[in-house]
């Protein structure tokens, strides 16, 4: 018989930043919140997904690790920016009517719901790392996630091809 740890690890990967301009997209705000980690002694691709939907001013991120979501959220939170047009992945200094963009760690069950979209692999993949972040090496024993077990008792859906 397989042992299999399950483990609850807060991830803290996610970022949820809001005051976006409405007609921007993923590309520029990859590019924008990358700014965060130009600096900091962290991996510059640390923005693993941007989950964003056009003429929203809002989105979620994925990052590669609880570090760069405190780097990410303690830059916007110490030096205030607007997006100035759609396409603006610098960002400038907000005027006195502009609301700064937002950002904000999303954990505990919030954090849950959120990455209960995302596909199992990914999932394990985002433990792993941040095994690896708080042990240095890798985990010894399967890393499952509480959540996941919901997932492999529902059936599959069929997809139609016809």
């Amino acid at each position: 018989e397989r042992n299999n740890y399950v483990l609850t690890v807060p991830l803290r990967l996610s970022v949820f930043a809001r005051n976006l301009h409405l007609e921007t997209n993923k590309t520029t705000l990859r590019a924008l919140f990358a700014t965060a980690f130009g600096s900091s002694p962290v991996n510059p691709a640390g923005i693993d997904y941007v989950d964003f939907n056009k003429g929203m001013d809002s989105c979620y991120l994925r990052l590669a690790s609880p570090e760069h979501g405190r780097i990410l959220v303690d830059h916007f939170s110490g030096q205030p920016v607007v997006q100035s047009h759609g396409l603006d992945d610098i960002g400038k200094t907000p005027g006195t009517s502009q609301k700064a963009i937002s950002t904000e760690i999303i954990e505990g069950k919030k954090e849950e719901v959120l990455l209960g979209g995302v596909p199992e692999k990914v999932r394990r993949q985002a433990v792993e790392k941040v095994m690896k972040a708080l042990n240095g090496k890798q985990p010894s024993a399967p890393v499952h996630t509480a959540y996941e077990h919901s997932e492999e008792s529902r059936p599959r859906k069929k997809r139609n091809r016809g």
